[in-house]
């Protein structure tokens, strides 16, 4: 039987608060193959490189995978926790929804997204982790 070495994943959830700071939306990816996770929507995640933290490999996938400007966000970039095992998600506000880049070529749409949206139209492995991120903002940031 082969040692087979476990792979740890960081990934991070931009979301953008409404002008009244009620309600707010966050920010999903849909890759451009099935074998990254089918053609729902989901969170930008990945590998954790060698030397890289988790929170330097949650803010790196999500500039490739959304086009995130690290400048755009506000604040701090907060932990949720470890989910599926092995997988760090973070949180993070952003100033403006629209600036972004262009996601790499594995993604086929990024789309903002209501925590109801997502429920409908989301990856299903990724509802729980989602719920977390809706109970986590609506308990910290929304008024």
């Amino acid at each position: 039987m082969r040692n087979k070495k476990k792979i740890y994943r960081a990934g991070l959830i931009p979301y953008h608060l409404s002008e009244d700071s009620n309600t707010f939306k966050m920010l999903f990816q849909r890759p451009a193959s099935h074998t990254f996770g089918g053609n729902t929507y989901q969170l930008c995640k990945g590998k954790i490189e060698n030397n890289e933290s988790a929170i330097d490999a949650a803010i790196r996938e999500a500039q490739e995978e959304v086009g995130l400007f690290v400048p755009n966000i506000i604040g701090d970039i907060y932990s949720l926790g470890i989910f599926l095992g092995r997988t760090t998600v973070f949180v993070a506000e952003v100033n403006d929804p629209l600036l972004f880049g262009d996601p790499e070529p594995g993604i086929a749409s990024t789309r903002w997204m209501t925590p109801s949206e997502f429920y409908e139209e989301g990856r299903l492995l990724h509802r729980p982790i989602v719920e977390a991120a809706t109970r986590w903002i609506t308990k910290n940031i929304v008024n």
